[in-house]
């Protein structure tokens, strides 16, 4: 009896560990589908969403610190497609092979991107050491506001007004012709399980 009491507990013992993998496995779909509802209705109608995709982790494209999806040239994923949450922008597509593509993050050297604050002011969003981004070439007489909004421009390949991320601490010398700050981006591309893939 009692080696059948056992078999029993370790049977209803597995049941619970798939019953709980399961409800787990729901709980992240429910999410994914309520993330993918709200893409869907986000405001920026510049933007076709192409597909969604999963973040498999960071990798390494040369030089480059990137992050991995789980999408590639059999989805139709190519060069220089933009990935996106909702109308914000995360990166652009570097690198493609058929089941998996590497995404260059805003926070790349070589990442640069004319952008535009809420009150108008232009400027250039640059990359730096692979970790952080900062608004450079803005002239002197713009103000730069912490805590503003910070936009793509429009005046290169992407859409205009996908975000990219708020003002921080502004960096102005009064001798210097241009004043710059560093951005922090509204979300940490590192945390992100499931992203948009969008074409212009």
């Amino acid at each position: 009896e009692i080696g059948g009491l056992r078999a029993k507990n370790a049977g209803l013992s597995q049941e619970n560990s798939l019953l709980q993998a399961e409800n787990a496995k729901l709980k992240k779909l429910e999410a994914e589908n309520k993330s993918l509802r709200d893409q869907l209705g986000t405001p920026n109608k510049k933007v076709k969403m192409k597909l969604t995709a999963s973040v498999i982790g960071n990798g390494g494209f040369g030089t480059k610190k990137v992050l991995l999806i789980d999408k590639g040239s059999n989805d139709k994923v190519k060069e220089n497609d933009l990935v996106v949450v909702q109308d914000i922008l995360i990166g652009k597509i570097i690198n493609v092979t058929p089941k998996i593509s590497s995404v260059q993050l805003l926070s790349d050297s070589d990442s640069s991107i004319p952008v535009v604050t809420a009150s108008g002011a232009e400027g250039i969003l640059e990359g730096k050491f692979g970790s952080e981004i900062s608004i450079t070439n803005v002239l002197q007489s713009e103000e730069l506001k912490e805590k503003e909004i910070v936009f793509t421009s429009g005046k290169d390949d992407l859409p205009r007004n996908l975000i990219v991320g708020e003002i921080g601490k502004v960096n102005k010398i009064e001798k210097e012709f241009f004043q710059s700050a560093t951005v922090s981006q509204l979300v940490n591309p590192e945390n992100l399980s499931l992203v948009y893939l969008v074409s212009n």
